[in-house]
């Protein structure tokens, strides 16, 4: 009988001597289970093996604390959040509610009527219900009333101006304006009414009538204007100034809302000033409103000094009857003359001036190219005009500045393809410069020609560049001015790098027509302005006077101009002689 524990050949495996009997092979696994863990059981306790449980229980603690902050820090943040934004909603609520309750008083107190006032006419009837009016004028208060009337019928028929003339009347015996009472006709909508108001206006000012001599020298003009009551002028002058000082500390146009019935002006959709509601901590006032410096200051990402500088100066502006000066606008012209010689061109400027056509009449500054002229810079004067001309050598043509006495310049220089100088009119001082790109310059040339341009336009806070660019740029976007070329573009770079803007203008409108009548007309030419008032500039008619394919650009830039100076008196003439006492 064979054993169970049998060799593959049959043969019985006895067991070993000495060995435990023989049993399953589980069985014999759990026995050498349980002699490793004997073993490990028997291992020593070592240093290294306590300094590493103990590493491994700091990390573990320092894991917990560590998260533990981490949520109070949310927590925290959280807790702030919702407290910021509560109290932003009250004080949006409180901020709504004031401005609501302000308006609320404004309506009341505009729809009421008081009798303050008298509204009795010339012809002894009263108006029940005053209406809105244009006051016209430009003559001497001492004047009969009647003269004046029968002045103002006349000149505005002559300008075709389409307004109800039959209730005109002089609010007088002697008066140097008449009013001139307007409302929208029968069927004409409000836009309708305030367009045909603002082309009356228009014809008015552009008219530049003459209606007398002034008593402290100079010359009259017809003016129109707006009646307005006195708060309301001055909340309108408080935010022209505001206006005013955002665009001469170089601010974008397009961010900047004004109500002048208000005084309310927004940069960016934040208010910065009001003439109506309450002023911040921080606003500065000045006259019938506020300007909160350190918002607008903020909104534009300039300095706070520079503002409150310009402002400060632009608060002590004021222009009493008697003074020196007196706020205008200075006349800025491009023109390619089409090779005129310095003289013809003075003489062509000189007739304009004396035929008193404008905008030749005022103050100017005309930045010529294509003036036929010997190499280098040169001088040149005719009656009150002065020229400042030249050209580098192999340059096909100069070009050259021509200013009226009204200026002073000095460092003239010569450029690639150009000319500047700085001028200077009472407080107002700036760089100009007359270039003409030529229309072969390949874009490394026409950027060494910038250059020379750049350098000196940077050494004014202000300055002005009129050029013939022999590039055409367009509006595109609202404000955004593009090319259609690689050379237009880097044009445009330097002129963004410098400040320097476009105008409010029709840059679409033509200012070169070839004479090749195959060729189409288009905008080549173009003055550039850099922290200056500028009013709409646009293409004038002269091209034909010129003698040349180019019309000339005109942007009309508002400063304070000096008062011409008085002349002496005539040692000569008739005297009338006092009579022998009676």
């Amino acid at each position: 009988m064979q054993s169970s524990h049998s060799a593959p050949s049959g043969e019985v495996v006895p067991p070993a001597p000495g060995g435990p009997p023989q049993t399953s092979p589980k069985r014999a696994r759990e026995v050498l289970e349980n002699a490793g863990e004997a073993e490990r059981g028997n291992t020593p306790l070592t240093l290294a093996l306590l300094q590493e449980a103990l590493q491994v229980n700091q990390q573990q603690i320092t894991d917990s604390i560590q998260e533990s902050i981490a949520g109070i820090g949310h927590r925290v943040a959280q807790v702030e959040a919702n407290m910021g934004e509560h109290v932003k909603r009250t004080t949006e609520l409180l901020d709504a509610m004031t401005d609501r309750r302000l308006e609320l008083l404004e309506g009341k107190f505009a729809t009421a009527s008081f009798s303050t006032t008298s509204t009795t006419r010339t012809d002894g009837g009263t108006d029940a219900a005053p209406r809105p009016a244009i006051v016209v004028g430009g003559w001497d208060n001492d004047q009969s009333g009647e003269e004046t009337l029968r002045l103002v019928k006349q000149h505005l028929t002559d300008l075709q101006c389409d307004l109800d003339l039959q209730d005109a009347f002089v609010p007088g015996i002697r008066r140097g304006f008449a009013i001139v009472p307007i409302q929208a006709r029968r069927q004409e909508d409000v836009p309708d009414f305030r367009r045909r108001v603002r082309e009356a206006l228009q014809r008015v000012r552009e008219a530049k009538i003459i209606t007398g001599e002034k008593p402290q020298g100079g010359e009259r003009h017809l003016w129109a204007a707006m009646s307005e009551s006195p708060e309301r002028r001055r909340r309108a002058q408080f935010a022209g100034k505001v206006k005013r000082l955002v665009l001469e500390e170089a601010g974008d146009k397009s961010l900047l809302e004004v109500e002048f019935g208000t005084g309310n002006v927004w940069y960016g959709r934040v208010r910065i000033a009001s003439a109506v509601l309450t002023a911040p901590e921080e606003a500065d006032k000045a006259g019938v409103g506020w300007i909160s410096l350190p918002t607008l200051a903020r909104q534009m990402g300039t300095s706070l000094s520079s503002l409150t500088a310009k402002w400060d100066e632009l608060k002590q502006v004021s222009h009493p009857p008697d003074s020196d000066t007196h706020r205008g606008s200075m006349q800025f012209l491009t023109w390619n003359v089409g090779g005129l010689t310095p003289e013809s061109a003075l003489q062509l400027l000189g007739d304009l001036r004396k035929e008193r056509i404008h905008p030749f009449a005022e103050p100017f500054v005309a930045l010529l190219q294509e003036v036929i002229v010997d190499e280098g810079k040169l001088n040149y004067e005719k009656g009150n005009l002065q020229m400042i001309a030249g050209k580098q050598k192999n340059e096909w043509r100069g070009t050259a500045i021509v200013h009226t006495d009204d200026f002073q310049h000095s460092r003239t220089k010569l450029l690639l393809a150009g000319t500047c100088c700085t001028l200077q009119c009472g407080d107002l001082r700036l760089v100009v410069v007359s270039g003409h790109m030529p229309h072969h310059a390949t874009i490394p040339e026409a950027a060494e020609i910038f250059h020379t341009w750049d350098k000196q336009l940077s050494k004014e806070a202000k300055g002005v560049l009129g050029m013939d660019a022999n590039e055409t740029f367009c509006a595109r976007w609202g404000t955004s001015i593009i090319s259609d070329s690689g050379r237009g573009e880097m044009m445009l770079e330097s002129l963004e790098a410098l400040s320097m803007k476009f105008p409010e203008q029709d840059i679409s409108a033509p200012s070169y027509f070839p004479y090749n009548q195959l060729m189409h007309p288009r905008r080549l030419d173009y003055i550039c302005t850099r922290r200056l008032l500028a009013e709409e500039g646009k293409v004038l008619s002269f091209r034909d006077l010129g003698r040349s394919d180019h019309e000339p650009i005109l942007v009309p830039i508002l400063a304070k101009i000096p008062a011409p100076p008085q002349g002496t008196p005539k040692t000569w003439g008739t005297r009338r002689l006092k009579g022998p006492p009676c």
